[in-house]
């Protein structure tokens, strides 16, 4: 899948998902499109799994930057293919974390509303859980709350991409010449 669409097979990969289900949950995307441009800089490869429904999202991240890829991914059993051949993912609170969980993947998750601490194990050296100052003041807001819109915008791009980096030297042994085992 990633190989057909031109991504360089042996350079650090990073996927990201620009959906959750529900917009509270989501990162903006013009902060997808600045961590494209911070991978950009360190040579990893940046790829946007653009989920049923997500090309107006994937197009305002677009508009922020020209670093990444588009792929278009039909259904689950593409995305699975696709997150395994990654070396890290990068996403709100929802499902498809979870399944790079499953699948051994290592992830950032952008939390907001909803505290990290049933979705995210702890002490788990493949999961960096984000969760900005301003959404561990409140606790859990109910997505109700106007608030709630604003609370995963708070957490940057550059910390998004400093757990990127930690997890690539963690997991892919960046410096080493050490790969984790993907097909792609």
């Amino acid at each position: 899948m990633l190989a057909d669409a031109g991504v360089d097979p042996d350079g650090p990969r990073v996927a990201c998902v620009l959906s959750a289900g529900e917009s509270a949950k989501e990162w903006p995307p013009a902060h997808f499109g600045e961590l494209a441009d911070l991978c950009a800089s360190e040579r990893i490869q940046v790829v946007v799994f653009e989920m049923p429904g997500d090309a107006q999202k994937a197009s305002r991240a677009a508009k922020a930057s020209r670093h990444f890829l588009r792929i278009p991914v039909p259904g689950l059993r593409d995305f699975m293919s696709g997150v395994s051949a990654c070396d890290v993912l990068v996403s709100a609170d929802t499902g498809p974390a979870h399944i790079a969980t499953a699948l051994r993947v290592p992830r950032v998750t952008i939390f907001g509303p909803e505290p990290p601490a049933a979705w995210a194990p702890p002490n788990d050296p493949t999961v960096i859980a984000l969760r900005a100052q301003s959404a561990r003041d409140l606790g859990i807001v109910p997505k109700s709350d106007p608030r709630a819109s604003t609370l995963t915008a708070d957490v940057t791009p550059m910390q998004v991409f400093e757990g990127v980096r930690t997890l690539l030297a963690r997991h892919r042994g960046v410096g080493d010449g050490a790969t984790r085992s993907r097909s792609g």
